[in-house]
């Protein structure tokens, strides 16, 4: 039996147990509060996916420029669990509350440190971007629950070809997902690769250039069938994007990621340790062969890099959380695993080298609290907001004022404000107005629907009679009323004739 196996056998087995499963609950908890309100639209998009048939799931998620992967495991989802927003929504909670799991059982396994466990899953449970899309009915909780696991395989130390397949399959369902998480993965593999090579203290699996590259093609081949029509599609209509992925000043890079504490703090803190002037020779062979703590913090740092320069020098608008979210475990990784001590091998135990207990446990807080008062969480639990999510589109709402004033037979206008309609709606082809109207009448096609919807642009539905569902803000909304009843539901607006 080796050092670190007789350590973990001496009193601390049930942690390794123990703090994942907290981690589960904390992540569970700051979360089911936020997914019990209407869906907004961005998730009308894939609540609509899967409201019908199997077979019309991939056409519908292609409207919406996704692949189907997600959209597939969703509707068996929905077939096992029912239709309402918590139980859907509870598919993300979980999706990253296993993400916490995997990446406190995985700094565990790698540090032997309960506080670098905790503090590795606590990110993921509390980190305000995690939180949102841990509540969203979208495919950006399964990328993060894909790149904690990939995170976690990789930077393990003691790793099997076993370990290089489920983290490439998981890269892979990661990119077949949300496309653009391919920068941020890709990337890491690559890194944490040369790394080994370089230091020469990989495994035999990870020593062999061919398997790694046999693996990356495999990667392409799977994530290539799937989405390569719906990638030529959003390729042609990526202007769309500047509406929100475009890059417009370096400000937005400080903003991406609460760096601060997620690689601020953590890097002071190791550059503090410095001063300690460890003895390398003290240090056990299996602290020494462990992958440095900052590669994957400087693999986010760099990545969100590239995505803001790819967006800034208008190759594709592509800046924004959503397309590069696979990031956030390796920041996750950084944080916990610079709170790990360095251990030495002195009469059969492993002792701790440098800061003690204390001032570790000191600094896990202060990335923790700072990351919480940073985003704007602790001033919501605070005062008693545990709802910590609020989208402010109630569609399920107004769905329901608008049924219960009309007939049946009445045309309802709908503008729901999404990128594509001007595109669309100015068309001339029959085809393409039966197909626009078909994906443009999607939020009132699913879940909350209405029957005979028609979609309308912004300019053309002021002068339309009857009904409306407008999605715009509330100034605007009354000037299009017209001299129509109007309810307000947050971002959403309900109109009808007196």
């Amino acid at each position: 039996m080796d050092d670190l196996a007789r350590f973990d056998s001496r009193g601390w087995r049930w942690q390794r147990f123990a703090i994942p499963s907290l981690v589960a609950l904390l992540a569970i908890a700051v979360r089911l509060p936020s997914c019990s309100e209407s869906f907004w639209l961005d998730e009308l998009h894939s609540a609509w996916s899967v409201w019908g048939r199997f077979d019309h799931v991939a056409a519908r998620a292609a409207a919406g420029n996704q692949a189907p992967i997600y959209f597939w495991g969703l509707w068996i989802w929905r077939l096992i669990v029912g239709d309402s927003e918590l139980v859907l929504r509870l598919s993300s909670v979980l999706a990253t509350a296993a993400a916490a799991v995997v990446m406190s059982a995985a700094v565990y396994r790698t540090y032997q440190s309960a506080l670098a466990s905790a503090v590795a899953g606590a990110v993921i449970a509390l980190e305000s971007d995690a939180i949102f899309y841990g509540t969203e009915l979208r495919p950006y909780a399964v990328v993060i629950l894909c790149s904690a696991v990939a995170v976690g395989l990789t930077m393990s130390n003691n790793q099997t070809r076993w370990h290089h397949m489920t983290a490439i399959v998981t890269v892979a369902v990661a990119a077949a997902c949300q496309p653009t998480s391919l920068g941020v993965l890709a990337l890491f593999v690559i890194a944490r690769f040369a790394w080994s090579r370089g230091l020469h203290t990989a495994s035999p699996a990870i020593g062999r250039p061919g398997l790694i590259l046999v693996l990356f093609v495999v990667l392409i081949a799977s994530t290539a069938w799937p989405i390569a029509s719906v990638l030529g599609q959003a390729w042609q209509n990526r202007s769309q994007w500047q509406s929100f992925g475009a890059a417009r000043s370096i400000m937005q890079i400080w903003q991406a990621w609460p760096w601060f504490s997620l690689i601020g703090i953590p890097f002071a803190w190791r550059l503090l340790q410095r001063r300690h002037r460890v003895d390398s020779r003290t240090i056990d062979a299996a602290t020494k062969a462990v992958c440095p703590f900052w590669l994957p913090g400087l693999v986010a740092i760099f990545s969100v890099l590239g995505y803001w320069l790819i967006a800034y020098l208008q190759i594709a608008p592509i800046f924004h959380r959503r397309y590069f979210v696979a990031a956030l475990p390796l920041l996750a990784w950084t944080a916990g695993a610079a709170i790990a001590p360095l251990r030495s091998v002195h009469s059969h135990e492993l002792q701790p080298l440098g800061a003690g207990v204390l001032a570790r446990t000191m600094m896990a807080l202060a990335i923790l609290l700072t990351l919480m008062f940073q985003q704007g969480t602790m001033a919501k639990l605070s005062s008693g907001k545990f709802q910590l999510i609020r989208r402010g589109e109630d569609w399920r709402g107004a769905v329901a004022w608008i049924n219960e004033r009309i007939d049946p037979t009445e045309t309802v206008y709908l503008s729901a404000g999404l990128i594509e309609s001007p595109r669309l709606l100015t068309t001339n082809d029959p085809q393409s107005i039966v197909k626009a109207q078909w994906y443009l009448t999607f939020p009132l096609s699913g879940p909350y629907r209405c029957d005979n919807v028609v979609a309308v642009d912004l300019t053309a539905r002021a002068s339309r009679p009857g009904v409306m569902i407008v999605r715009t803000g509330r100034q605007t909304a009354a000037e299009l009323a017209r001299g129509r009843t109007v309810k307000s539901f947050g971002g959403v607006h309900g109109m009808v004739a007196p």
